[in-house]
């Protein structure tokens, strides 16, 4: 942002201040950071955004903003000491999980199915491979449990090295929540997991290489084009086949 704009913003009256682009697009930085809580009594109702300082308005850090619901905003403009307030009230937002988390969250969900029950392995081998896992440690142990159940060998959990036991406890206490079910219900919820992970493959592939098109097309290179076109249509056949035997399980 310019100077002049920024000295703009800063003489302008405040109430027209709020409703410029630049407020706006700050506001939703705050809330979106603050998870749409207050972050003095946690509420998600009435929403503002309150500056800690006015030294920076109109090119506010991100630490000088907080949310707050009315109430609270009302507190601190009566001039309640601030810190006093946020330690008897504040609760932390929730941490949302990142997509990349969420998809090793599932390898490692899949990882404590297979440690509970081997004979789920063959339904698991036939949807994903070592290339669909995106968590290191949770694709080793995953080795370690095909590898034992091809060559027909008791696996015991105490075998896995230390280097990959907090995956294996991270899984043992995600496997901690359900209850005991059924065979057909484990490979059910196994098929479920693994497909999810082959989907999600498929479709990163897919961009990868539709990216990679739009390179040959602006550097004029027809036979890598060729080539990538292809590759972008196997992908899409794998998908369909995966949702039409998805749409088939449910």
């Amino acid at each position: 942002m310019s100077e002049k704009r920024i000295l703009q913003l800063r003489t302008m009256p405040y109430v027209e201040y709020l409703k410029t682009p630049e407020w706006t697009e700050k506001r939703k930085q705050v809330l979106e950071r603050d998870g749409y809580r207050c972050r003095a009594c946690n509420s998600t109702e009435g929403l503002h955004v309150h500056h800690l300082t006015y030294k920076n308005r109109g090119n506010e850090l991100l630490e000088e903003l907080t949310c707050l619901c009315g109430p609270c905003h009302e507190h601190f403009h009566k001039k309640i000491d601030q810190e006093t307030l946020m330690q008897r009230t504040y609760i932390p937002p929730v941490k949302r999980e990142s997509h990349e988390e969420q998809v090793q969250k599932w390898e490692i969900y899949l990882v404590g199915l297979l440690i509970r029950n081997m004979s789920l392995l063959p339904y698991v081998r036939g949807i994903v491979n070592g290339g669909d896992f995106t968590h290191a440690e949770a694709l080793a142990i995953y080795q370690l449990l095909n590898n034992a159940e091809l060559e027909k060998q008791p696996f015991d959990v105490q075998d896995i090295p230390d280097e990959l036991k907090s995956t294996a406890s991270r899984s043992a206490e995600l496997m901690s929540f359900l209850r005991p079910r059924d065979e057909e219900t484990q490979i059910k919820e196994a098929v479920q997991v693994v497909t999810r992970m082959k989907r999600e493959r498929l479709m990163e592939k897919s961009k990868e290489l539709r990216d990679l098109s739009q390179g040959d097309i602006i550097a004029g290179d027809k036979e890598s084009l060729r080539q990538h076109q292809m590759q972008v249509a196997a992908v899409h056949r794998q998908l369909m086949t995966l949702n039409a035997a998805t749409r088939l399980q449910g």
